[in-house]
């Protein structure tokens, strides 16, 4: 018969760490990121948040309930955070949370005489189609199509986004036969909150401008 001893001063090691699971730095970034944008990012948008983001993003996609779990240590940790979905800060009930996050760097530029429109008819005597977001100045108005699919590479991973973008160019084939150019923001756009802000200040100030012409 063959002892087996065991030497209880031997150095046990660490099981390893679940791919699934979110490590501290992990979570550090989902907090910093909210912040920064002040509405919490989806693991789609955190595609466009530079490369420390990418396990972030693996266990968003990977389709085990895993992005829930990161989530609710999320909320045991920092219960201040802005809450999630597509309702703003304001009570504005956006179609999404990418609309969420372009109406919320929006509504403060909305000085006097501008108008913000949410899902507003484009023209109802052409079509049903509704722009995301519509800034009026007078008789001129800017529209912004907010994409949720993909970035402005145009890069779908799925079937879901795919539809995404094909409803979007579908859109836009709407918008040219009526003359109009939209202004589409894409994820990459949304995750870059001072580009966002020039944006907009220069769609209103060419609104201005036209109207002054």
């Amino acid at each position: 018969m063959v002892s087996l001893s065991f030497d209880s001063r031997a150095p046990r090691r660490a099981p390893a760490a679940s791919p699934y699971h979110a490590t501290e730095a992990d979570l550090h970034l989902y907090r910093r990121v909210t912040l920064a944008l002040g509405v919490p990012p989806n693991s789609a948008m955190l595609r466009y948040a530079g490369p420390e983001a990418a396990h972030l993003v693996f266990i968003g996609e990977s389709g085990r309930g895993d992005w829930a779990r990161l989530l609710r240590e999320v909320d045991a940790r920092w219960p201040d955070l802005p809450p999630r979905g597509p309702t703003a800060s304001d009570g504005a009930v956006l179609e999404s949370l990418p609309e969420r996050v372009a109406y919320e760097h929006l509504r403060p530029l909305m000085m006097q005489g501008l108008r913000l429109d949410l899902n507003q008819p484009i023209s109802p005597e052409h079509g049903a189609y509704r722009a995301d977001l519509t800034i009026r100045f007078g008789r001129s108005a800017t529209y912004f199509e907010v994409v949720g699919a993909c970035g402005s590479d145009r890069i779908v991973l799925n079937r879901w986004e795919r539809r995404g973008v094909a409803r979007l160019d579908r859109r836009l084939k709407f918008y040219a036969r009526l003359g109009i150019t939209p202004r589409c923001l894409y994820l990459d756009h949304l995750m870059d909150a001072d580009g966002l802000k020039r944006t907009y200040r220069a769609a209103i100030a060419s609104l201005r401008k036209a109207a002054r012409s």
